[in-house]
This record gives C-alpha cells, sequence and structure tokens, in this order.
C-alpha cells in the first residue's frame, strides 16, 4: 500500500534522565534526524522546552527511550520513564517507547574513535543518545503506522 505524503511528519525522540533529556527530532517520509537539543534543567523545565518543540514542530509522535538491564528487566529509571510517558500523553499524540539498554555505550565507544574530550563528550552523550533511539524506530519501523495510506 503506498503513502501519501503530507509535507513534513516530525517526530521527537528523547533520551531521558534525572537530570539531562537529549532530545532529537526527525521527519518520519524521510527517516532523516535533522535536529537535536540537549535541556539539562531538572524535569518541569525540561518539560516545558519539550512542550514548546512539539508545538513549534507540530510533533507528530514521540519516541522515549527505554532503559531496562540487559536481561530486559525493569531498573529504577524505567519507572521514571513509565511516569514521563504518563505525562507524555497530555499532549495527545502517540508516544512509543523504544529500546535503549545499549545507546550511551554506542555512543561513548564512537566517541572514543574520535579522540572527544571528557567535557564535550557529557554534552553531546544524551544528545547522540537521543538521535540513536530515533535512527532505531526510524529503522525498526514502529511508526509507520502514522503515516496515512492513500485512499
Amino acid at each position: 500500500m503506498k503513502s501519501r505524503i503530507h509535507n513534513e511528519y516530525f517526530v521527537i525522540a528523547i533520551d531521558p534522565g534525572t537530570k539531562r533529556w537529549g532530545v532529537a527530532i526527525g521527519e518520519l517520509n524521510t527517516k532523516q534526524v535533522f535536529q537535536m537539543y540537549l535541556f539539562e534543567h531538572g524535569y518541569e523545565e525540561n518539560f516545558k522546552q519539550l512542550e514548546q518543540l512539539i508545538h513549534h514542530y507540530k510533533i507528530k509522535a514521540i519516541v522515549v527511550g527505554y532503559p531496562t538491564y540487559l536481561d530486559g528487566k525493569k531498573h529504577s529509571m524505567s519507572f521514571f520513564v513509565d511516569e514521563l510517558c504518563a505525562h507524555l500523553k497530555r499532549f495527545d499524540i502517540p508516544v512509543r517507547k523504544v529500546d535503549e539498554r545499549l545507546s550511551s555505550f554506542v555512543v561513548e565507544e564512537e566517541l572514543k574513535l574520535f579522540n572527544v574530550k571528557n567535557r564535550k563528550k557529557k554534552k553531546l552523550i544524551d544528545k547522540l543518545s537521543a538521535k540513536l533511539i530515533l535512527e532505531d524506530a526510524f529503522r525498526e519501523n514502529i511508526l509507520d503506522d502514522l503515516i496515512q495510506p492513500i485512499e
């Protein structure tokens, strides 16, 4: 079944932490990430910044990195993300969780290849992890059901 392309169909990914959130914005039809942000002002302020982006870009879906242990079991951050996802439902757009078990590790290893210094590394890890989470969502086609089919 073919898809009708509606201008741009923006989606946002979040790599949430208790202090910092990495955020990436991409376009669903092209499956390209084009913008990354780092929010580092605590939950309430981070949520306000996220809300501004959702309205500015007319976001159609939210992807949230979901942390678990390697065996798939939940840990303390899983519960934090569950609460964040419940809070995100107020925007009345789809919220999807994506396994992000190794996203920070993969990003850290890539940054080592480029000899990025520790001070800069801290700022980049969360943004690049959000980018990786969104790219995984695109690759796994978990958002494709949101594209309107031709009638």
